[in-house]
C-alpha cells in the first residue's frame, strides 16, 4: 500500500519530482565514489605502486560487479512500471525472483574469485611490486562483489518506488565507516595494501546489514516476504528480469572491462601513468559519478508513467531532464577544473611526474563531462522506457567501435602521442556517444516508441 510520504510519480509537479529523485541519487553516488576516493588517498599514503595496483585491479571487479548491478538497474524500471500499472502483486513477484538471481549470482561469482583471481592478474602483463602488491589486494576485495550485490537487491526495491533518501543514508554511514577502518588498518596496525582490502569487505559486509534492516524496518507498496525460500523460482518472471537487465550488465560489466584493457594499455608506459590515470578517473567521479545517478534517479519516474500510458508526462520528463543535465555537464566541466590541482597535489604527494599527467588528463577530460552528463540523461530515459538494449547498443559503440580501436591506433600507428592516445580517445569517444545518443532520443523514441504508448492509451472498442 502507498504511504502518505510516498512520491506521486503520476501526478505531482515533474520538476520537483526530478529533483526529489535525483538529488538523493547523485548524492550517494558522490558518496560512494568518494569511498573509492579514500581507498585511493590512503594507498597514496603507502605509495606510488600501491596507487597503481588499486587502480590497475579495480576495473575487473568493477565488470564482475556491474553484470550484476545492470540486472538490479533494469530491475528498478521493470518493478517501476508494475507499481504505475497498480499491479502490486506482479511487482512483489518481481521482487522476489530478483533476489533468486542476485543471490545465486552472488555465489558463483564467489566461487570464480576464490579459484580464478590470481590467474586472471598474472596474464595481464604485469611484473614484479606491481603484480604482487595487486594480488595480495585482490585475493581480499573479491569477496566484497557478493555483498554488494545483495545490498544492491534492497537499494533497488527502493528505487523503484521512488525512496531515495535511504540510499543516500546508507552510503554516507558506509563511507565513514570504510574512512575509518582505512585509518584503522593503514596508519595504526600498518598493514599496507592488505589493510585496504579488508577494510573495503567489513564494510561491505555492514552496509549489507545495514540495507537489509533499514529495508524490513519500512513499509512498501508491495510485498517482499524476508525469508529467502517463500516462494518458487518461476522462470517467466525471471526471463522478464534478465530481458531488461542482461543488456544493462553487458553494458556497464563492458565499459568496466574497458578499462580494464585501457589500464594493459597504460601500464606500458610505466607505474606513474597507471597512477596518474587512476588519481585523474578519482578526480573525474567527482562530477561524473553524480551525472550517472542523475540518469539512475528519474528510470522510476519515466517507468510509473509509462506502466500509467502517460505520453505527455514522459515528454516532459524527458525534456526537463535534458535541459537539466547539459547545465549540470557544464557546472561539472567547470567544478573538476577547480578541484583538480589541490586533489593531484594531495593525491600524488608532490611527484611531479605524476601530477603533471593527471593535470594533463583531467583537463582533458573535464569538458567531456558534458556530454557524458547528457549520455548519463539518455540512458535514464531508454532504461525508463523498457529499451535497455538501445543503452546496451550505444555502450557497445563507444566502447568497441570508438574507444579500443582508438586507443590501439595511436599505440600500434601513432606511438609518438604515447600516454596522450589514451587521453584523446578517451575524450572523443565520450563526445560521439553523446551525439548517437541525442539522435536516438530524436529519431527513434518518436517513432519507435510514442506510438505505441499512445496506441496503448486508446480504450478498445
Amino acid at each position: 500500500m502507498k504511504n502518505k510520504k510516498d512520491l506521486d510519480l503520476l501526478n505531482g509537479p515533474i520538476t520537483p519530482l526530478i529533483l526529489k529523485l535525483t538529488a538523493p541519487m547523485m548524492i550517494s553516488t558522490l558518496i560512494r565514489n568518494s569511498y573509492f576516493f579514500v581507498d585511493m588517498a590512503f594507498a597514496s599514503f603507502l605509495g606510488g605502486v600501491q596507487i597503481a595496483s588499486v587502480a590497475f585491479v579495480t576495473p575487473m571487479f568493477n565488470t564482475l560487479n556491474a553484470l550484476g548491478m545492470g540486472i538490479t538497474n533494469g530491475g528498478v524500471g521493470v518493478i517501476a512500471k508494475a507499481i504505475g500499472e497498480e499491479n502490486y502483486e506482479k511487482a512483489s513477484e518481481y521482487a522476489i525472483q530478483l533476489r533468486y538471481i542476485i543471490l545465486i549470482l552472488a555465489g558463483v561469482i564467489s566461487v570464480l574469485g576464490a579459484v580464478f583471481s590470481t590467474s586472471i592478474i598474472e596474464i595481464m602483463g604485469i611484473e614484479g611490486e606491481l603484480l604482487t602488491e595487486s594480488i595480495t589486494y585482490s585475493k581480499i576485495v573479491f569477496f566484497t562483489i557478493p555483498f554488494s550485490l545483495i545490498s544492491s537487491i534492497y537499494a533497488t526495491l527502493f528505487q523503484s518506488q521512488g525512496k531515495m533518501n535511504i540510499q543516500t543514508i546508507m552510503t554516507a554511514i558506509t563511507f565513514t565507516g570504510n574512512t575509518a577502518l582505512n585509518a584503522l588498518f593503514v596508519l595504526v596496525f600498518k598493514r599496507g595494501i592488505e589493510g585496504l582490502a579488508y577494510a573495503s569487505l567489513i564494510t561491505q559486509v555492514v552496509q549489507t546489514l545495514i540495507v537489509y534492516g533499514m529495508y524490513y524496518r519500512e513499509k512498501h507498496q508491495f510485498s517482499l516476504p524476508a525469508r529467502i525460500f517463500a516462494s518458487k523460482m518461476k522462470l517467466p518472471i525471471i526471463k522478464d528480469l534478465l530481458k531488461m537487465g542482461l543488456p544493462l550488465s553487458f553494458s556497464q560489466s563492458s565499459s568496466s572491462f574497458g578499462f580494464m584493457l585501457c589500464n594493459i594499455f597504460v601500464a606500458r608506459y610505466g607505474y606513474e601513468v597507471v597512477a596518474a590515470y587512476a588519481i585523474g578517473n578519482r578526480i573525474n567521479t567527482f562530477f561524473y559519478g553524480p551525472a550517472m545517478g542523475f540518469g539512475r534517479g528519474t528510470v522510476p519516474l519515466v517507468a510509473q508513467n509509462l506502466g500509467n500510458r502517460n505520453l505527455a508526462r514522459i515528454k516532459e520528463i524527458a525534456n526537463k531532464n535534458m535541459l537539466y543535465s547539459f547545465i549540470f555537464g557544464i557546472v561539472g566541466a567547470f567544478g573538476l577544473m577547480l578541484i583538480m590541482p589541490p586533489l593531484n597535489r594531495f593525491l600524488s604527494k608532490d611527484n611531479l611526474v605524476i601530477m603533471e599527467h593527471v593535470r594533463n588528463y583531467t583537463r582533458l577530460m573535464s569538458w567531456a563531462m558534458i556530454p557524458w552528463s547528457l549520455f548519463q540523461c539518455m540512458s535514464g530515459i531508454f532504461n525508463g522506457l523498457q529499451k535497455t538494449a538501445l543503452t546496451m547498443s550505444i555502450t557497445m559503440v563507444r566502447l568497441w567501435v570508438l574507444r579500443i580501436p582508438g586507443i590501439a591506433l595511436f599505440y600500434y600507428v601513432l606511438p609518438s602521442f604515447a600516454e596522450y592516445g589514451v587521453w584523446y580517445t578517451m575524450f572523443f569517444s565520450n563526445v560521439f556517444t553523446a551525439v548517437f545518443a541525442l539522435a536516438c532520443f530524436f529519431i527513434y523514441i518518436p517513432r519507435h516508441i510514442y506510438p505505441n504508448i499512445e496506441a496503448d492509451s486508446i480504450p478498445s472498442s
